[in-house]
């Protein structure tokens, strides 16, 4: 009888052991996902603050060039490489591709609308008639960037831009920049 139940307790023991190890082996596995998540939201969140800091100082200085006001030439063309070079390297770091297009039609977008100002690269120049209220559509075009609450993308063109109906360029661009914070 002893024997028996030696042989029960022990084979108990090997099943608690088995079990407490399964457990371990998942906590582990859960334990890396949740960090390779949060990695990731971490490498989201400073590419959204990196973004978002030189977006707001490079508008600045656009203003006051489209205001006609003396600038910085160096400086100015210099954020734009900055920017360019941050959407750039940001979308090489994300992993998902519906982020990596986000990217990429933020990255166009924000660069059309200083196009369509006459705002970009070594031609950038003060435009005649900029009225306060053209000042103000480009401010507020510019801070929807930084201040829009995050929203889910809509699905991919044919042509592997993301979609937004009813939006402006800036408002794609602050929710493309938005939805990247929030994952």
């Amino acid at each position: 009888m002893r024997r028996q139940w030696r042989s029960a307790l022990a084979v108990m023991i090997g099943v608690l052991i088995l079990a407490l190890s399964g457990v371990f082996i998942s906590y582990l596995q859960v334990v890396g996902h949740y960090r390779t998540a949060a990695v990731g939201l971490d490498q989201a969140i400073a590419l959204s603050s990196e973004l978002t800091d030189a977006i707001t100082a490079h508008e600045a200085v656009a203003h006051t060039l489209w205001n006609g006001d003396p600038v910085d030439r160096r400086l100015y063309l210099s954020q734009q490489a900055d920017i360019t070079a941050l959407l750039q390297n940001g979308a090489a770091k994300l992993d998902s591709k519906d982020e990596q297009l986000l990217l990429a039609h933020a990255a166009e977008t924000w660069r059309d609308v200083l196009v369509t100002r006459g705002l970009w690269g070594p031609s950038a120049a003060p435009r005649p008639g900029v009225t306060l209220a053209m000042q103000q559509q480009f401010g507020s075009d510019s801070d929807e960037v930084t201040s829009r609450s995050a929203r889910s993308p809509r699905s991919p063109s044919p042509t592997g831009h993301v979609r937004w109906p009813g939006r402006t360029p800036s408002r794609a661009f602050s929710s493309a920049c938005s939805w990247l914070c929030s994952r």
